[in-house]
C-alpha cells in the first residue's frame, strides 16, 4: 500500500502488482540509482582500506566483459538481485525478511566501533572470536526504526520476541545482539551463503568492467 501511495507501483488484481509506468525513466529513479552506486563504491573502498584483497579471488577475462550503457542503473539492478539473494540466505535462520533486517541492523549498529577500527576488524573477524560487549554499542528501538524506515512499535514487537528467545539482550535502555547465536550451525550456513552471494556480486561487477579494488568514494 505504501508503494502504491508513493506512486511506485499499481495494482492490477488482488494478487498482482506492476511497477508504475515511466518510473524507470524518471529523474528521481536515476538519482536513486546514482546514490546506490555511490554507496556501493564507498563500501568497497572501506573494504579496501581495512585490507580486504579483491584480487585474491578469480578474475574475469576481458572477452567476457559487457559495458553497461548506464552503469548506475545496471548496478542498482544488480544490487536488487543481490539483496533478494541475501535475504534468502538470512531468512532460513530467522522468521521473515523484516526480522532478518532488524537483527542485521542491530548487529551492524552494535559493531560499528569494531567496523571502523582496522585492527579490531581483523582481530574479531572470525566467528570463533566475537567482539566483547565492551567494544559494542547498545542501540535503541528508535535508532533501529530510523535506520530501517520502520515504525518503532513494529521494531519493538519484533525485538521483544527475540529477547524472549534469548537472541537479543536488554541493557539499560538499549539492546545488544547475543553473539553466541552467530556461532550456531544455522547462522554459519547463512554466512556461507552470504559470502557466496557477495563473491558473485564482485564477479558480476568485474564482468561489467568495474574493478572493485579501484573504485572511489566520489
Amino acid at each position: 500500500m505504501e508503494l502504491q501511495a508513493d506512486g511506485r507501483c499499481q495494482r492490477l488484481t488482488a494478487n498482482r502488482l506492476v511497477m508504475a509506468p515511466g518510473l524507470l525513466e524518471s529523474p528521481a529513479y536515476q538519482a536513486e540509482c546514482d546514490d546506490r552506486w555511490r554507496n556501493l563504491r564507498s563500501y568497497l573502498t572501506e573494504l579496501t582500506e581495512i585490507g580486504f584483497d579483491f584480487n585474491a579471488f578469480n578474475q574475469v577475462s576481458p572477452q567476457s566483459m559487457v559495458r553497461a550503457p548506464n552503469l548506475s542503473r545496471a548496478v542498482a539492478a544488480l544490487l536488487d538481485d543481490f539483496m533478494l539473494r541475501l535475504m534468502e540466505a538470512r531468512v532460513s535462520n530467522e522468521d521473515d525478511i523484516t526480522d532478518s533486517n532488524i537483527i542485521t541492523a542491530i548487529m551492524t549498529m552494535n559493531g560499528e566501533p569494531v567496523r571502523f577500527d582496522r585492527e579490531a576488524t581483523w582481530t574479531y573477524a572470525s566467528t570463533d572470536t566475537p567482539p566483547p560487549d565492551s567494544l559494542r554499542i547498545p542501540v535503541s528501538l528508535s535508532m533501529v526504526a530510523r535506520r530501517l524506515h520502520l515504525t518503532e512499535d513494529l521494531v519493538g514487537r519484533r525485538v521483544k520476541s527475540y529477547c524472549d528467545r534469548g537472541w537479543i539482550q536488554r541493557v539499560p535502555g538499549d539492546y545488544l545482539f547475543v553473539m553466541q547465536y552467530q556461532q550456531t550451525d544455522a547462522a554459519k550456513r547463512s554466512r556461507d551463503l552470504t559470502s557466496q552471494r557477495f563473491l558473485q556480486l564482485i564477479q558480476t561487477l568485474r564482468q561489467m568492467g568495474v574493478d572493485p579494488a579501484k573504485v572511489g568514494r566520489t
